[in-house]
């Protein structure tokens, strides 16, 4: 089942590694990621290849070795839509624990660090409740996907702090 395929905090890691459409060799994952190590990230990377979340993009010999690139496989992320009969209301909900234990995991991370300047470095979240039609709410959604969309294609540099940007929606009662 996908729900358990995703549901752990380091394979959650290196998906959002692939996050807008980065394409990354095992070894920019160990850089990217250096407190897990070589051997469990090796050990997961597999485990998301085989259940289809990541791909391999591309091949290359380098020294006598085959040096795999890998992306994310396309929908291997999207959530199926409540009406899909393979995912259950246990599915979901697991689905969503998972992301708030992977969230609370950067968010400590971040916190366990020997300076954190949390208004310098932008630390921000907040609840609001807004009052929208499906189609203002539909307006929302696009109108952030075209933002983020935008943001996403900006390439690391000396400049640019990487940033863990999450949305939650949930329709109230």
């Amino acid at each position: 089942m996908k729900a358990e395929l995703l549901l752990h905090p380091i394979r959650m890691r290196i998906i959002r590694a692939f996050v807008g459409g980065r394409n990354l060799t095992a070894q920019q994952l160990i850089d990217l990621l250096p407190d897990i190590p070589q051997a469990t990230l090796y050990r997961h990377v597999n485990k998301l290849l085989q259940g289809g979340i990541l791909q391999v993009v591309q091949q290359r010999q380098i020294r006598g070795a085959l040096e795999r690139v890998y992306a994310l496989a396309e929908h291997a992320l999207q959530v199926p839509p409540a009406s899909d009969q393979q995912e259950t209301q246990a599915d979901y909900g697991q689905h969503f624990l998972g992301f708030l234990a992977v969230l609370q995991s950067d968010f400590q991370r971040y916190m366990d660090q020997v300076s954190c300047d949390t208004q310098k470095n932008g630390i921000f979240y907040q609840q609001v409740h807004l009052n929208l039609s499906d189609d203002e709410f539909q307006e929302l959604i696009d109108q952030l996907h075209a933002l983020i969309e935008h943001f996403l294609q900006k390439e690391p540099s000396p400049k640019r702090r990487a940033r863990i940007f999450s949305t939650i929606v949930i329709p109230d009662s």
